[in-house]
């Protein structure tokens, strides 16, 4: 028994004219009116069955016809999946190097001469250890950091030589290996704008600050880091230059 790969039939379209016998020799025509809704529904029926009959016609005619639209069935759906694929690596490769990346960060500040306990040294300079503490090799390094004296109810500084779109002009390291350190030969003073006001900082109405910063790239080059620097030192505890309390603060980025 053949097989019947005919389609589903077409709905047929909707009568419209009708006849209506008077007499033997008179007959009134009728035209009915015909939704929009209908037509529509219509017309895309119509143009279903006739896409079918053309490709099926051509399948039989041109049997390559039908393995060429099963190749590129295929193709496109090879080219789907190497597209994801590609999405997928280039998302492992990013956060490889995410993980691996350089990252630089204050190890430690001290005064440049040690002052007697709880007093202020005669020379207000201050020296920032730099350690790479990330996983790969950081190169043209270049810190910068000043001494602050602000009230200590105001919000931490910045110094102005960070995050002014401009590299600051001191002396760079060409790079940094990884558990490497540097900045001893770096001495950081009173920043122009300030002025030391010892009374106050022994008060604790005032507090010192050292701000700062230190730009790096990876060994690709390819994106620049900057590691941002707040301590304090106060009278109240000298022996130590603990982190600023400035929770919006972004210290490695």
């Amino acid at each position: 028994m053949a097989e019947n790969n005919q389609p589903a039939s077409t709905p047929e379209k909707p009568r419209r004219h009708f006849q209506i016998r008077l007499t033997r020799n008179l007959v009134l025509n009728y035209e009915k009116p015909e939704g929009e809704a209908a037509e529509r529904r219509y017309q895309r029926c119509r143009r279903l069955k006739n896409f079918y009959q053309r490709v099926k016609r051509k399948a039989c005619q041109k049997p390559r016809f039908a393995v060429e639209i099963a190749a590129l069935g295929v193709v496109a759906l090879y080219t789907g999946f190497a597209a994801i694929q590609g999405w997928e690596m280039r998302q492992s490769v990013e956060q490889q190097i995410m993980g691996n990346r350089p990252v630089m960060y204050h190890n430690g500040v001290d005064w440049l001469e040690k002052p007697p306990a709880g007093s202020l040294p005669s020379t207000v300079k201050v020296k920032i250890n730099w350690k790479n503490f990330g996983r790969s090799l950081a190169v043209t390094v270049i810190p910068a950091a000043h001494i602050f004296v602000r009230p200590s109810k105001e919000v931490p500084p910045i110094d102005p030589d960070c995050h002014d779109r401009k590299l600051p002009k001191t002396k760079r390291t060409d790079a940094v290996a990884p558990d490497a350190s540097f900045g001893d030969e770096y001495k950081w003073g009173l920043a122009g704008s300030d002025h030391m006001d010892v009374d106050g900082i022994k008060s604790g109405e005032k507090t010192l600050y050292v701000s700062g910063c230190v730009y790096y790239w990876g060994i690709d080059r390819k994106k620049r880091y900057i590691t941002d620097l707040c301590v304090k030192w106060s009278a109240t505890e000298p022996q130590d230059f603990p982190t600023c309390d400035d929770p919006g603060r972004n210290y490695a980025h």
